[in-house]
């Protein structure tokens, strides 16, 4: 009977630590799933994710407690409610909090759709853009992704803000946030990891959409899984931004960024060029291709045409971005007011960028689309990105102007390069018909865009030209990039 009573409780205190295994087990499974699919968890913010430990922190301290206070594995089959509770607190970060709201918002809704890689002379190929009031002399604040969108929300020039790169972060005040306290819904929905919260881009919005897919497993198991995807397809960001804004009460701010024309050109099936025209394409790349190994026949040949298939597949990535605009403009209703911007240009193969951009402060990709809807007529003077920040401000009834012409753009470049060859800093001042521009370690140049609107003609500045503001903003570029800045920017992979 003794024995019988010995192997009866080894039964039972076995069924007891498999119990309490198995309701561990669920619980941690659980806050994976979490991490995993909630976007309540990216509320918790930035230090969070900079620190992993923080997520799993309730349930280390849950187990060290339990071992020091029960000791023994019989009495620990108390604590079975413990890790449901847990499991239960996890799961209640699966559902977003409802938006916080600040009464008496009075303001119409507005839309704010950033276009990444978007250059200004292919909106022919964009008929639904097209259809809007167009700024045909808009300039960005910097060929590159976060710098120029920094500028436009907060309404200052690059070397203001400080975020003078991708991967840098800016403290500087957002123009979301003045909506926000005046009433309004604000909704971020990005479709780069380059424009996350940690650049200080979630300042101001109710919910901010920027994690996605295997990036939330990162904190955990970054050093297993890899970066993670850095983009996701414009589809699925506007398919949850109109989510939010149907389920969302207005006044609403939305901020949507498309980033599918940006290279590599990869249109999705139905929108890719023909077989006949990437035949035609393929034949002309055929034709100018210079002889093997003549160097400076490679060169002329570039210059003369060569690289027809990507500018076709560019061409096909704007038109695909066109599509998703329409149907977000459809989707937020003709009564909201809409503004469009574009961050920056993409160089196909004009002054050396191939099918890049950041390296250099010509036309093609300082130039950039600016369109309107429900906010008065457009005028052909120069105007900035740096101005979408008032102009926000006037379209919720905030005060403020709509873009009105400037005699000078302050436009700035790192030299950061995607493919690994940035040539250093360089400033330029856009005036109204002509460019000022010196690179870093190079004398200033001068273009006349009235009669040389494709740069090829530099000329010595003349007599009026703003040299002194010039060597003002030489004067203040900016120091390389500190170590968390070049953590980001290796994530990004900007360097390897």
């Amino acid at each position: 009977m003794r024995l019988l009573g010995r192997e009866r409780g080894r039964r039972v205190r076995l069924v007891r630590r498999h119990l309490l295994a198995v309701a561990w087990v669920l619980a941690a499974g659980v806050a994976a799933f979490a991490v995993f699919r909630a976007d309540g968890l990216t509320a918790l913010g930035a230090e969070t994710w900079r620190h992993p430990l923080r997520l799993a922190l309730p349930h280390l301290l849950a187990g060290g407690l339990l071992w020091a206070a029960c000791g023994r594995w019989r009495r620990l089959i108390w604590s079975l409610p413990l890790p449901l509770l847990l499991a239960g607190w996890w799961a209640s970060r699966l559902v977003d909090p409802p938006p916080e709201r600040i009464s008496g918002g009075q303001g119409p809704d507005i839309l704010l759709l950033t276009l990444d890689t978007f250059r200004a002379d292919h909106l022919a190929y964009a008929p639904a853009l097209q259809a809007l009031e167009s700024y045909p002399n808009a300039v960005t604040s910097a060929p590159l992704t976060a710098p120029a969108h920094a500028s436009m929300l907060t309404g200052l020039s690059v070397l203001d803000h400080g975020l003078v790169r991708n991967g840098g972060a800016t403290t500087a005040p957002m123009v979301v946030e003045e909506l926000r306290l005046a009433g309004y819904a604000t909704g971020a929905f990005v479709s780069a990891r380059v424009l996350q919260r940690e650049g200080g881009f979630g300042a101001g919005f109710h919910h901010v959409d920027d994690r996605w897919r295997q990036q939330r497993w990162e904190p955990l198991f970054g050093n297993l899984l890899g970066a993670g995807p850095r983009t996701r397809p414009g589809d699925v960001t506007v398919d949850r931004a109109l989510q939010w804004f149907e389920a969302t009460e207005g006044p609403r701010l939305l901020w949507v960024h498309l980033y599918d024309p940006h290279s590599p050109y990869l249109p999705p099936e139905g929108w890719r060029p023909s077989a006949e025209e990437q035949a035609q394409a393929a034949a002309k790349d055929a034709e100018t291709r210079p002889p093997s190994g003549n160097l400076k026949g490679l060169i002329q040949n570039l210059r003369s045409g060569f690289g027809e298939g990507q500018r076709l597949m560019y061409r096909a990535e704007i038109a695909w971005t066109d599509h998703l605009a329409s149907k977000l403009l459809e989707g937020v209703g003709t009564e909201t007011r809409v503004l469009v911007v574009g961050d920056h240009g993409e160089g196909l193969g004009e002054h050396e960028e191939w099918f890049d951009h950041g390296v250099r402060l010509f036309e093609t990709t300082v130039s950039v689309p600016l369109l309107t809807r429900g906010l008065g007529p457009a005028h052909e003077g120069l105007v900035g990105v740096h101005q979408v920040a008032e102009a926000l401000r006037h379209a919720a009834g905030l005060g403020g102007s709509l873009f009105p012409p400037l005699e000078r753009v302050e436009v700035f470049t790192s030299g950061q390069h995607t493919q690994g060859r940035g040539e250093g800093s360089a400033v330029a001042l856009r005036l109204p018909t002509a460019k000022l521009m010196q690179h870093e370690g190079r004398p200033p140049v001068w273009y006349d865009l009235s009669v040389d609107g494709a740069e090829e003609l530099p000329l010595p500045p003349p007599e009026q030209a703003p040299m002194a503001d010039l060597e003002a903003l030489m004067g203040r570029l900016p120091p390389g990039p500190g170590s968390e800045e070049i953590r980001r920017m290796r994530a990004l992979g900007y360097i390897e």
